[in-house]
């Protein structure tokens, strides 16, 4: 990766400095770090990565960059980031800057989308598998479909109490999932 963003990145534009995280949190407390001394800071990696860095930096002046390296990538695809590392590293330099949208679940933020019940646990499943992809994510939850029970909720919306029984519960901030499976098509970002 390293070679990528030095073969691709405009430095008349950026100065890099790159850091790996090191397993699950980690690109959170690197952002963190990170704002007030860079005023952009790239996540390269899946929507994990890019939750967590988004969430460290949400509310700050810093500017949020994504290079897709994950296997569904459903926030890059909705924003059209390349797929392609070069391209999605060249975009840096000419893409667009927008003001985006987040949710809150439990204080938590996040940026694409937010799951409970068998979407969350899938998801659990899917992040300890040896294979990742689309075909894995599928494998996994064919396996898991048959033995997963409805859960009870509780529910706080905009001031009213909700409680309901639900197999999953889906929140959308963008249209997708990711590997373009979208469940919510005209869910926008900004506004």
């Amino acid at each position: 990766m390293p070679e990528l963003i030095d073969q691709n990145l405009d430095k008349a534009v950026f100065d890099a400095t790159i850091v790996f995280s090191d397993g699950v949190s980690h690109a959170r407390i690197i952002a963190l770090e990170a704002v007030g001394k860079y005023d952009i800071i790239v996540a390269v990696g899946g929507d994990g990565t890019v939750n967590e860095v988004a969430s460290a930096i949400v509310g700050s002046d810093t500017t949020l960059g994504i290079v897709p390296f994950g296997s569904g990538n459903g926030l890059a695809r909705f924003l059209g980031i390349p797929m392609d590392t070069a391209k999605a590293i060249e975009t840096l330099s000419t893409g667009k800057w927008i003001t985006m949208d987040s949710g809150r679940v439990n204080g938590q933020p996040f940026f694409n989308m937010a799951g409970m019940g068998f979407d969350a646990h899938i998801s659990e499943v899917f992040s300890h598998g040896k294979k990742r992809g689309f075909i894995s994510y599928v494998k996994s939850s064919m396996q898991e479909i048959a033995t997963y029970n409805e859960q009870e909720y509780h529910l706080e919306i905009d001031g009213k109490v909700y409680e309901r029984k639900a197999f999953m519960l889906s929140i959308a901030n963008s249209s997708q999932y990711g590997n373009d499976a979208h469940i919510s098509p005209n869910a926008s970002i900004c506004g």
